[in-house]
């Protein structure tokens, strides 16, 4: 075995990949984790295949520095390359963001999958635009997509793989507001969506004092918008909540999202969600290019 003199036998594993593992299990500290390694790794390199890239298993190479790297599976199409990078041990994440940053330098995209910091994989990162990285089960399930590892590959290497939101793209705005006892709106949460599909939600929960220049605008320039959601003109300059937006409760999103399908006709609908609370949707709203929030990674089949 590579890790360590013990003798290898091949085996098949439940997926039908051929593999090496130990002769005697106990012998090597590491076997657990070679042989879990090893196979996602096969199952990487044949996704790749399948999709029509090259690939190959442990490929080593140089920054143009001369500062080394190896790569678990470096997926090759043309000049377009990809490092697949399998961790089942604790590595901190700044190890990762410094190899990451060798393929950057040696114009290699990487994409990582981690049995570890699972909570922190579970919540929007600002990082994870530039250095992608995903839970990876035992069972290469990735709980993120509902997908088997060999089923998710083909989708990265196809470009089905996008991140929500950033600047440039077009979005699904809903707007929520609650009704005072005068009538008057006050703004109270922003729900972003990509645009006509049915990716993730970016939920707005709190904001400065002034709204973002791109939310003025868009509430500014629409009328027939400041009325569906009751809100004053003009508009304040100062959010009348006195600085920030309440949170939208967890309730709300289903029902969001339950009245305001992907893909709905026409550029404005709104919905009386109950007595005090009124929503708008607004459809293909451009983000401004500097938007800079935490996002999340999903797959369009479009």
């Amino acid at each position: 075995m590579t890790c360590c003199n013990e003798r290898a036998v091949p085996k098949r594993s439940s997926r039908g990949l051929p593999f090496f593992a130990h002769a005697r299990r106990h012998e090597c500290p590491v076997a657990p984790e070679s042989e879990f390694h090893l196979q996602a790794k096969l199952l990487i390199a044949q996704a790749v295949r399948d999709a029509g890239w090259q690939a190959a298993v442990e490929v080593p190479g140089l920054t143009p520095d001369g500062t080394g790297w190896r790569a678990d599976v470096l997926a090759t199409d043309g000049r377009s390359r990809i490092a697949f990078e399998v961790q089942r041990s604790s590595q901190t994440l700044k190890e990762i963001r410094e190899r990451q940053l060798k393929y950057a330098r040696s114009g290699i995209r990487g994409m990582w999958f981690l049995q570890g910091h699972a909570a922190t994989l579970r919540q929007p990162q600002h990082w994870l635009y530039r250095i992608p990285m995903f839970t990876l089960r035992s069972d290469f399930h990735l709980p993120a997509f509902d997908l088997q590892l060999d089923h998710f590959i083909p989708l990265v290497l196809h470009r089905h793989l996008r991140y929500f939101p950033q600047g440039g793209d077009l979005a699904d705005v809903l707007l929520l507001s609650q009704t005072a006892s005068g009538g008057a709106g006050r703004l109270e949460a922003v729900v972003l969506r990509p645009a006509g599909q049915p990716g993730p939600i970016d939920l707005l929960k709190t904001c400065p004092a002034a709204l973002p220049p791109w939310l003025d605008q868009l509430l500014s320039s629409q009328e027939d918008l400041r009325q569906a959601l009751a809100l004053p003109q003009p508009l304040p300059a100062e959010h009348p909540s006195g600085g920030s937006w309440r949170r939208l409760s967890p309730r709300m999103i289903p029902l969001v999202l339950e009245r305001f399908p992907p893909g709905t006709a026409g550029t404005l609908r709104t919905v009386l969600l109950s007595a005090a609370v009124r929503a708008a949707q607004v459809i293909d709203v451009p983000l401004p290019p500097d938007l800079h929030r935490p996002g999340r990674w999903w797959i369009s089949l479009q």
